[in-house]
This record gives structure tokens, sequence and C-alpha cells, in this order.
């Protein structure tokens, strides 16, 4: 199976797949609760054991702060992500002032956000999905909000900043590091008529690649199909050196920070 996408699809998937001997392999899905998921389960995307620890080196060592609000939604990355950062960003002398939750689906941040600002932070660790995020930065933005805002990945969706607007300007977030061939950029060019490569597209080429070129040489035995994942090593993917470690995880990973300039998203 290819997927799932988001964290918690491959969570809840993971020990159906697992008792069935199915190959499940993940392009996108973070949780760190997923490198102990099954013998058959697998992703090319890093552990946010990996991106909460960044999160919270650039929020303490590079944006000063001393003082967060932790702002997150509901879900298996979001938590996973949160719980890294707060861990680390503690342990790096920071002190988490607030720490508030919402349901993927809502519609109003309202009330976290007056939460959060009567605790004064110096910078806002926002996790959230596409939606809740756009509505979030607005309302943030209608609250008077002009402390720094840092975010996971799912930030790299341009939707994110195209409909939230202003809001979105100056918005920060981690993204993994991939130094993209410019043949696969033009081909997604070609193919999507847009500039922007959304997140986990390169890891989803990549992905489909190495299942491809292992079944090519074992057929569709997925245990055969599941040894061989777990010899991936040093794989030139579009996304980068891929090698897959004992747990079936990334073996390791490199972040950028990226924000948003200009209604465009830069590095920074």
């Amino acid at each position: 199976i290819f997927g799932g996408l988001c964290s918690s699809e491959t969570i809840a998937a993971a020990p159906i797949t697992e008792q069935g001997k199915v190959v499940l392999f993940s392009m996108c899905s973070s949780n760190p609760d997923i490198t102990n998921a099954g013998d058959y389960i697998f992703r090319d995307y890093p552990s946010d054991a990996f991106q909460g620890k960044k999160g919270a080196e650039i929020a303490y060592n590079d944006l000063k702060a001393k003082k967060t609000a932790v702002l997150y939604c509901l879900s298996d990355w979001c938590v996973g992500i949160k719980d890294v950062f707060m861990k680390m960003f503690k342990e790096l002398g920071g002190e988490i002032v607030i720490e508030e939750g919402y349901e993927q689906t809502t519609k109003d941040l309202r009330t976290q956000i007056t939460k959060i600002k009567d605790a004064k932070p110096d910078l806002i660790y926002f996790l959230g999905y596409t939606e809740a995020s756009i509505i979030g930065l607005k309302q943030l933005k209608e609250q008077g909000m002009t402390v720094p805002l840092l975010g996971g990945d799912a930030w790299g969706d341009p939707k994110i900043y195209e409909e939230a607007g202003d809001a979105a300007e100056g918005i920060m977030w981690t993204e993994t590091k991939t130094n993209l061939p410019e043949e696969f950029k033009t081909a997604m060019k070609t193919q999507t008529n847009n500039e922007d490569i959304t997140v986990c597209t390169p890891q989803g080429y990549d992905a489909t690649h190495i299942l491809a070129d292992i079944m090519k040489e074992v057929g569709t035995d997925s245990t055969k199909i599941k040894e061989e994942l777990y010899k991936v090593e040093g794989y030139k993917g579009v996304s980068g050196i891929i090698t897959l470690d004992e747990n079936g995880d990334l073996a390791t990973a490199n972040y950028v920070l990226k924000t948003v300039k200009d209604g465009k998203a830069v590095e920074k």
C-alpha cells in the first residue's frame, strides 16, 4: 500500500497491514510513533523526532524566543511534533507559557488566540493543516498579534499563504531540505502548470520508484518486498539520498527554515 499521507491514516492502518503482512510505505507521515508501528511499515519522510527538535532549536537559538505559546491541532501529526518541540525547547532553557489544542475542522480559533495573547509569548509555535491554518492566521492578525509565527512542514502548502494573504506575510516554518534537480522541477511545472512543488511530492516520487525497482526484482511477494526495503541505502532520489534504517525510517534528515516574503515562499 502506497500511503497514507497524514500520520493519522498511517497509524490507523498500520496494525491491519502488519497483521496481514502487507507493506505500507508512506511518503508524508512523520509522527514519531510510526517508528515502532511494525515490521512492514516504511516511510521516506523524516520522523518529527527530527523536526520537533529542529523547530525548538530555531525558536530558541535563532529567533531568540524564551517564552513560547504552542497552538496545535488534535491530530497525530500535530501532537507528535508538538511533544518533541516542547520537550526540546524546555531542555534548551525556554518556557512554554501556554499550550492550546483545537479540532482540525474548527472554523474559529479566537478563544485559543485570546488566551495566547493574554499569556504574552514572544513566539507562537503554530501547528496546523491548510484550512485551519488559514483561519488561524487571519484571526491572529485580526486580534493584533505581531509576535513571530513558526510552524511545521504542513505550511509548505502554497494555498495557505495565497489565501491568508497579508496575514501570512512573514510566517516561518521548517521543511525538509531538498536540492531538487532542475529536470524534475521543469517536468513538474509542465505537468501541473505551477512552479510550486507541494510538500511531500518529491518523497512520493521517490517512494514510487523505490517500490517499482524492488518489484521488478522480486515481484509482488510482500515479505520479499519488505526485506528489500530494509536494504535501501544511499538511494539517489529527487528528495535527496535515502537510507532506510532498522525501523523502516529515514536514517537522517536535514531541514531548512522557510518564510513568506512578498507573498512567496523563500528560504530564510
